[in-house]
């Protein structure tokens, strides 16, 4: 980190930005109120491709598979995990003629999603109103939801897909 604060200064980038910050943090670990259970989840994307997270009360991380089996990371050797999961319903299509089945993802917009942490879960919504902005995400209140400390993975979920929460 040091190498690169002095590369920085030395070729004058800039250091600070007029951008928001892309999420609010809890300064503790705190829990979700008018949440509903949230110990496994099941995302089921296609017939061919499922990733489910199973969740650790001990640990207080969701520990992550992909088509049945842990996902590892590839230089650790360790399962993935995450404390925060936000999953963001979003319209996709397929992209015309292309080769290899890449699809067009919407994420300028709105729509519907979760927000899971420390073994519970609530709906949210999402809105994003250029591809530059970044996505804010409320909960049923109205309020910008503010995750717990630690890592957050963002579930970009096709509407045709299948969520189970339990």
């Amino acid at each position: 980190m040091e190498k690169l604060q002095e590369y920085v200064k030395k070729v004058n980038f800039r250091s600070n930005s007029d951008k928001e910050m892309v999420f609010k943090y809890n300064e503790k670990d705190s829990e979700l109120t008018n949440a509903k259970k949230a110990e496994k989840v099941n995302l089921s994307y296609s017939a061919e491709y499922k990733s489910y997270y199973e969740y650790d009360a001990d640990k207080k991380l969701y520990f992550r598979f992909r088509n049945g089996k842990p996902h590892i990371e590839r230089q650790t050797e360790e399962q993935l995990t995450t404390k925060n999961i936000i999953i963001q319903k979003v319209k996709n299509y397929d992209i015309k003629g292309d080769q290899y089945g890449r699809q067009e993802v919407n994420t300028v917009g709105s729509g519907e999603g979760y927000y899971i942490t420390n073994g519970k879960c609530i709906e949210i919504t999402w809105s994003k109103s250029s591809r530059t902005e970044r996505t804010k995400y409320l909960d049923s209140e109205g309020k910008e939801i503010v995750l717990n400390p630690g890592q957050t993975w963002i579930q970009i979920f096709p509407v045709s897909g299948k969520i189970e929460i339990e």
